[in-house]
């Protein structure tokens, strides 16, 4: 037989987030439907915001403030001696925390992911949820004196707003961290000036690289620094294309795309747009079968072909993927190139760039992780290996990046580390370039 309870729920709901009275025997107290709840907001939230590039990061924090809701409901039955209806409201105040939640959510995918911090997610829906708990505890305490209701009230607000806040409070330990660790705290960025100023930025860049030549085959060197949260990305992009500008005799400067703290005021971010409107600009200029294109990137990858790609403020933009640069790619008409991909699981770039006209070099298998994202670090430790390997001079790329693998696996010996193997791929029309000597 259906409980009564369960039938009325959806009314009993309404009256909970209009803060309206509700009794607590309208609320289920079977263990299930706790259980049934948190599982079905956890799946709710992730359906309305999915968020691929950081799944690894996000699969916790729903659950968690959700339990810290449960939690809540428990402190408050405790508070108020009724232990009997303990799990009813822990139901309520799933419920509530559920529903805030949805509405941040559902919030966030209607604002732009550039926009500054807004009151009405940080600070309204929390204080509404914190609010309707209150309501519920006081409402349901069945005490007369105003000290005993406001007591039990502040306590259990206390661990509900909590988890509601969250992400504040994730953030501020961040940046707590970052302090204690020595490393500067994330800067407030003026995101109408960072925007208004990339088409200048951009053109900058663009100017560093070389126009087409009738006869001489030239090379053009694209650095993208994805990862802003970090400055190791900044560093390790600049070193690298200035090794690659000596390598392959390049008589222009390297175009650097870069999320860095150092470099967001000189530099053009490194976003979708902008690596496509590089890349297509050299498409123009390059001749397909002559000229060769260089690119190095640098960020945290996923198992998707995915860079983390984000500003020093965590404010994160839409990743650069294995994909998107294939088609920028193909649709720049960009013929002889070498890609370089420094962050994990890079070995997945391999497949969707692979081409007869292609080199690929990566820090990782497909299913590996590389080392060394520490901004105590200047490079990574494959950023380091490729940066002294490819500046010797005398050797073969094929040769060098040889080295690099065993520089890596030296390295990552000495630390204990599982091994994160470097690939490399080569087409058929590459061949030449690969093993003659520089």
């Amino acid at each position: 037989m259906v409980n009564p309870s369960i039938r009325s729920l959806p009314g009993v709901a309404v009256r909970l987030l209009t803060l309206q009275r509700v009794s607590l025997r309208q609320l289920p107290g079977d263990p299930r439907a706790v259980a049934v709840l948190w599982l079905g907001a956890y799946l709710a939230i992730k359906l309305v915001s999915p968020d691929r590039a950081y799944w690894y990061y996000e699969l916790a924090r729903p659950l968690a403030q959700l339990g810290l809701s449960v939690m809540a409901g428990l402190l408050a039955a405790g508070l108020l001696g009724k232990n009997g209806d303990a799990l009813r409201f822990a139901f309520g105040f799933l419920l509530i925390t559920a529903t805030g939640l949805l509405l941040q959510a559902a919030y966030d995918q209607l604002v732009p992911e550039d926009w500054p911090d807004d009151p009405l997610r940080d600070l309204l829906l929390p204080a509404w949820g914190v609010i309707a708990a209150v309501r519920l505890v006081v409402a349901s305490s069945g005490w007369s004196r105003t000290a005993e209701k406001v007591r039990v009230g502040l306590a259990t607000a206390l661990i509900l707003a909590a988890s509601l806040a969250w992400r504040q409070g994730e953030s501020a330990l961040i940046r707590y961290a970052a302090e204690r660790e020595g490393t500067p705290r994330p800067p407030e960025i003026d995101a109408e000036q960072l925007w208004t100023t990339q088409p200048a930025l951009l053109s900058a860049a663009l100017a560093r690289l070389p126009e087409r030549a009738a006869a001489a085959p030239r090379t053009y060197v694209v650095g993208v620094a994805a990862g802003g949260m970090q400055r190791i990305f900044g560093r390790e992009v600049a070193k690298a294309g200035d090794v690659l500008r000596e390598r392959f005799g390049s008589a222009s400067d390297v175009a650097i795309l870069s999320n860095s703290t150092d470099d967001l005021s000189r530099l053009p971010m490194a976003n979708r747009t902008n690596l496509t409107a590089v890349l297509g600009e050299i498409g123009r200029r390059a001749h397909p079968q002559r000229d060769l294109v260089v690119l190095y990137l640098a960020s945290h990858g996923s198992r998707e072909g995915e860079l983390s790609t984000g500003l020093p403020d965590y404010t994160r933009l839409q990743p650069i993927t294995a994909r998107i640069l294939a088609d920028a790619l193909r649709n720049a008409r960009i013929g002889r190139r070498m890609v370089v991909v420094s962050a994990c699981y890079s070995g997945s770039w391999i497949k969707p760039l692979a081409s007869p006209d292609a080199i690929l070099l990566t820090a990782s298998a497909a299913e590996r992780n590389s080392f060394g994202c520490d901004d105590q670090r200047d490079t990574t430790v494959f950023g380091e290996a490729f940066i002294r390997r490819m500046g010797e001079h005398g050797t073969s790329l094929q040769g060098a990046f040889a080295s690099v693998r065993a520089d890596v696996n030296e390295e990552e010996a000495k630390s204990g580390e599982a091994r994160s193997l470097p690939q490399s791929y080569v087409g058929t029309n590459m061949q030449a370039l690969w093993s003659g000597r520089d």
